[in-house]
């Protein structure tokens, strides 16, 4: 496989055995630690930054179980954003996250059609956060200097401003027409993950942050972040446990 496609493809094989779990959670417990005694501290936020997010928060947006709003925020006016400046410089000095950010509440919605009403398969999960949380992440994004340059690959449609499906339609006709006029076979490869998203592990995007550049206090607070979440579920106006 030659040059840009063997960058595409490149994969670490401790991520693709789940045998190699128990090695990959040694390797993040030894980074974990070695991340500790580095101290490479998070550029600090300024007001501005937090005035520019927040100006530009979408109205009507749903809120987590806190019930605080985009719109609390963004018409709280300029005292209560100095306020939230001064919660995220006290975050990234100490690494720690309040444990209702980490609370999400999901909400089932149900995928319609003949399906089975009393099949969890049968519903999408919406999972609401805080949206203080949200606006602290936003902030902190472009502090990852290194993964910007390294990820997402220029291939990637999903997830990408000004990006689509339509980008990624595009691009897989024009290979298939090129071929087609050179009377050359053409073979495409679809892969679909089932709950990509619900099965994220955990571990291993720790692991794999570190290798794309991720260092010092941001890598520990991501790490932070990861640890101790928690979720319940509203379901016919009835709010179920915290997990």
């Amino acid at each position: 496989m030659g040059g840009p496609f063997r960058i595409l493809f490149q994969f670490d094989s401790k991520l693709t055995n789940s045998e190699n779990r128990n090695l990959v959670k040694f390797e993040v417990n030894k980074i974990r630690q070695t991340q500790k005694e580095i101290k490479v501290p998070i550029n600090p936020f300024e007001f501005e930054e937090i005035f520019n997010i927040c100006k530009c928060l979408y109205n009507n947006k749903s809120t987590g179980l806190d019930n605080v709003s985009y719109e609390h925020i963004k018409y709280g006016g300029k005292t209560l954003q100095k306020h939230l400046c001064n919660l995220f410089n006290l975050i990234i000095q100490t690494r720690y996250t309040p444990l209702d950010w980490k609370t999400s509440v999901i909400i089932p919605l149900f995928k319609g059609g003949n399906k089975n009403k009393t099949d969890p398969n049968s519903y999408r999960r919406k999972s609401l956060t805080s949206c203080i949380a949200k606006i602290f992440e936003k902030c902190l994004y472009p502090r990852f200097d290194s993964l910007h340059i390294k990820f997402p690959h220029q291939s990637q449609m999903a997830y990408q401003k000004e990006l689509s499906s339509i980008h990624a339609s595009f691009n897989l006709q024009e290979p298939i027409r090129h071929y087609i006029e050179r009377n050359s076979d053409f073979i495409v490869v679809l892969l679909d993950s089932t709950k990509a998203f619900d099965t994220v592990w955990h571990d291993a995007l720790l692991y794999k942050l570190h290798k794309y550049g991720v260092t010092g206090d941001l890598w520990l607070l991501i790490d932070e972040i990861y640890s101790e979440m928690r979720s319940s579920v509203l379901f016919n106006g009835r709010l179920v446990g915290l997990n």
